[in-house]
């Protein structure tokens, strides 16, 4: 009998409660029960997982593409023991190193570009470079393979990624290179 005058008292609770439960449970399918995969390679290998897909990035594609950095060529004097001698030397602006095993890749660097756009349009322009990978929504996107070699559950080894030698604390997705980052992914056992 005490129980059921429980209910009574509290029966807004429960249902306020109920209620709630039943929200969390949506939303939380939608967030992680859902993801879109996709892949970004060259155009000669292009692969996507549905024409919904295919038909965002060709528009984020042409829209990403970035201008050719500025270069500037000055000329460097050295002097060796007595002799004079000129030879040009190249300086890159606005760029950011992505380096991938002993491969390294610049990127143009743009004021709202974010690491993952970047490495889109390097997929699209360059045919020795792809990546593929899970988008989770708000959570962003999550790399599971570069370069054909992919994220290895059973021995427990990741794509990680580091900004200038530190891990990196913030995804791909949220992410916008500055001038002179590196950028480096590395295949390792966590």
């Amino acid at each position: 009998m005490s129980l059921t005058i429980f209910f009574r008292r509290h029966l807004l609770a429960l249902i306020l409660w109920i209620i709630t439960i039943i929200l969390a449970l949506i939303s939380g399918y939608y967030a992680f029960y859902q993801p879109q995969a996709s892949e970004f390679s060259s155009p000669d290998s292009i692969s996507l997982a549905s024409s919904t897909l295919n038909i965002t990035k060709t528009t984020e594609t042409t829209s990403l593409v970035n201008p050719q950095p500025d270069i500037e060529k000055t000329t460097e004097k050295k002097e060796l023991a007595g002799e004079s001698s000129s030879t040009p030397l190249v300086v890159l602006d606005k760029t950011a190193t992505l380096k991938i095993a002993n491969q390294e890749y610049l990127l143009s660097i743009s004021a709202t570009s974010t690491l993952y756009e970047q490495m889109q349009t390097l997929a699209t322009n360059d045919p020795h470079f792809s990546f593929s990978g899970t988008d989770y929504g708000a959570l962003g996107f999550f790399v599971e393979q570069i370069n054909k070699q992919k994220n290895n559950t059973q021995t427990q080894e990741y794509w990680l990624y580091y900004l200038n030698g530190q891990p990196a604390n913030i995804g791909i997705s949220s992410y916008v290179p500055q001038s002179g980052d590196l950028i480096e992914w590395r295949y390792e056992k966590i």
